[in-house]
């Protein structure tokens, strides 16, 4: 009798046990099924689509040709927005774009402390990116550097972080800046810093290197700054 009664337990205990696992495994898959559907990858294509290369000689002679490398985002009406330290001064703007046309360039207005030029491009015919509302940028939100590290590719390149400080504290008198752990090295400057639904939320300035073991900490302009600028 006693025996059958520990069988009879020992029956409910495990049915009970299943059931408590089955709800347990139903409830977790309904909480990670909407981060794994948030964390899909975004459509990078019409960003890609509204980024150049820029190649700004600085001096042209027989024997050498001095020249800075970047890249720069369409901003509407055949107009790019990009780094002012990649153009200010230059001999020559060479704009190459994402469907292989080399079109030349000329800067409409560069201000070197914010870092910022706008260039004229007749006949550029690529839609404009889209900015983002700056009230809708938060540290800690995912970013993304789209750039041509190095520029030793004819694709562009992405590397990911989030916002890590929204402005950044810097001396008086410097830029309003933001920074991102994400990746930023030679190539990057002034391409745009993008969210995870493609619109841009900055432009790549610069990066932090000391010589030591210094990681993670880059800068891109604010994008109410960049319209600003821009005239928007």
């Amino acid at each position: 009798m006693i025996m059958t009664e520990f069988k009879k337990l020992i029956v409910i205990t495990v049915v009970v046990g299943l059931i408590s696992g089955l709800i347990g495994g139903l409830i977790v898959a309904r909480l990670i099924a909407p981060t794994a559907a948030s964390q899909t990858t975004p459509n990078f294509s019409p960003i890609a689509q509204a980024s150049v290369t820029i190649r700004a000689r600085h001096s042209i002679n027989s024997d050498q040709t001095a020249e800075r490398l970047g890249v720069g985002v369409v901003a509407g009406d055949d107009e790019i927005i990009t780094n002012a330290h990649i153009v200010e001064g230059a001999k020559e703007i060479s704009i190459k774009t994402t469907d292989g046309r080399q079109i030349i360039g000329k800067v409409l207005k560069a201000d070197s402390q914010m870092d910022l030029a706008l260039l004229k491009v007749e006949g550029l015919n690529l839609k404009a990116a889209e900015f983002a509302a700056w009230s809708d940028i938060k540290i800690g939100e995912r970013v993304y550097a789209f750039g041509k590290p190095f520029l030793n590719s004819d694709n562009f390149t992405l590397t990911s972080g989030i916002i890590s400080a929204l402005p950044v504290n810097l001396p008086k008198g410097s830029p309003t800046l933001m920074q991102t752990d994400a990746v930023i090295n030679p190539g990057n400057s002034g391409g745009p810093l993008i969210s995870e639904n493609g619109q841009v939320v900055g432009i790549t300035t610069a990066y932090l290197s000391t010589g030591e073991n210094v990681a993670g900490i880059g800068f891109a302009i604010p994008v109410d700054e960049v319209l600003k600028f821009v005239g928007k």
